[in-house]
C-alpha cells in the first residue's frame, strides 16, 4: 500500500472508526445535539437521528441520503455537518466535503469544546489536502488536528504524528518528519515501512535497515519490506565495494538474496529480477576480491623482488 492509498483510506478508516465508538459515545453525540436545542421545534430532528443511526450500522449510502434531507430542513449543527461531512468523503464527494468540514469547524470548537470530533475533522481535512498533492495544506490542517487533540479532544494522536510525518517527507523535509515518525506508534507497519524510507534519505542506513526490518516482522507476508531490505542490502553492498572492502561487500548482498527470496515468496513477482542481480553480484564480487587478492600478491611478490640486497 502506498503513502497515498494509505490517505486514500484514511476517510474510510475515519468512517468505520468513529461508527466503531461504544454505543455510550454515539448515544451521547445524539444526547449533545437534544440537549443544545431542547425546547425548540426543529423540524429536521427526524431525518438527522436516521442519519445517524445509519452512520453507527456505516451505511454510508443511507447515512448521507438523511444527513442531506437534515441539511436541506435547515439542520446546522456543527456535529451534523461534521458526520455528514465524514460520509462524503468517504463516497469521494471532496469539494462537498471539504465545505461542510470547514463549515463546521468553528462552531463545533464552540459549542463542543473537548470533543473527539474537533481533531478528526482536521485529519479528514488533512487527507484531502494529502491525496490532492497539497503537503504543505495537509501539513497545515494535521498541525490543527494535533491542536485541537492537546487541548483535550482527545483523537488518534499516533495517526496525526504518522500523518505529519508523511506530508513532511513528500515536501523533502526528511529529518523533521523522521522527529515527527517517531513518535508514532511503533508497533504500526506503515509507521515503520515509511520511517525506514526517510532515514534512508537521510543517509541514517543502520537506523532505515533496523526500522524496515521491524515492518517486515510484523507483516511478514508484506512483500515490500523484504523487497525493500533486499534494495538496502544491494545499496550497502554497493557501498562497501566502492571502498574496496570486498568482504563486506561480499557479506552484505549475501543478506540481502534471502529477503528477495522471501519478497518474492510472498508474492513479489517484481523482485524476481533484482533476486537475479544480486545473485549475479555475488559471483561477480567473488572474481572481483580473487583479483584483488591476487593482485596483492603479485605486487607484494615485486616489491620483495624490487627489495636491494642486503
Amino acid at each position: 500500500m502506498g503513502d497515498n492509498m494509505r490517505m486514500i483510506l484514511g476517510a474510510v478508516l475515519l468512517f468505520a472508526g468513529i461508527c466503531g465508538c461504544a454505543k455510550s459515545d454515539k448515544a451521547d453525540d445524539i444526547a449533545l445535539i437534544q440537549e443544545r436545542y431542547r425546547g425548540e421545534q426543529v423540524s429536521w430532528m427526524a431525518a438527522l437521528l436516521q442519519g445517524f443511526a445509519a452512520f453507527d450500522a456505516r451505511d454510508a449510502d443511507a447515512a448521507a441520503l438523511q444527513l442531506d434531507a437534515a441539511y436541506q430542513q435547515g439542520c446546522r449543527d456543527p456535529l451534523a455537518l461534521y458526520r455528514y461531512g465524514v460520509v462524503l468523503a468517504q463516497q469521494g464527494k471532496t469539494e462537498e466535503a471539504r465545505a461542510l468540514l470547514l463549515d463546521a469547524a468553528s462552531d463545533l470548537a464552540a459549542f463542543y469544546p473537548g470533543h473527539r470530533a474537533n481533531p478528526e475533522l482536521w485529519i479528514t481535512l488533512g487527507n484531502m489536502d494529502f491525496r490532492a498533492e497539497d503537503y504543505a495544506m495537509a501539513l497545515g490542517r494535521y498541525e490543527r488536528a494535533l491542536a485541537a487533540a492537546e487541548t483535550g479532544a482527545g483523537g488518534r494522536k499516533s495517526d496525526i504524528y504518522y500523518s505529519m510525518g508523511m506530508a513532511l517527507r513528500r515536501l523533502a523535509r526528511y529529518a523533521e518528519a523522521a522527529n515527527w515518525m517517531e513518535k508514532a506508534n511503533a508497533d504500526d507497519f506503515l509507521v515503520n515501512y515509511y520511517i525506514a524510507d526517510v532515514y534512508n534519505e537521510l543517509k541514517k542506513y543502520d537506523l532505515a535497515m533496523r526500522r524496515m526490518q521491524r515492518a517486515a516482522d510484523l507483516k511478514p507476508e508484506e512483500s515490500r519490506a523484504s523487497g525493500t531490505l533486499g534494495h538496502f542490502y544491494y545499496a550497502l553492498s554497493e557501498r562497501e565495494e566502492q571502498a574496496e572492502r570486498f568482504d563486506k561487500a561480499l557479506e552484505a548482498i549475501r543478506k540481502g538474496v534471502p529477503w528477495y527470496e522471501r519478497a518474492v515468496r510472498t508474492g513479489g513477482d517484481m523482485y524476481a529480477e533484482y533476486l537475479e542481480a544480486a545473485k549475479s553480484r555475488i559471483h561477480d564480487l567473488e572474481r572481483i576480491k580473487e583479483a584483488a587478492k591476487s593482485g596483492q600478491i603479485r605486487r607484494a611478490e615485486a616489491e620483495k623482488d624490487e627489495s636491494p640486497p642486503q
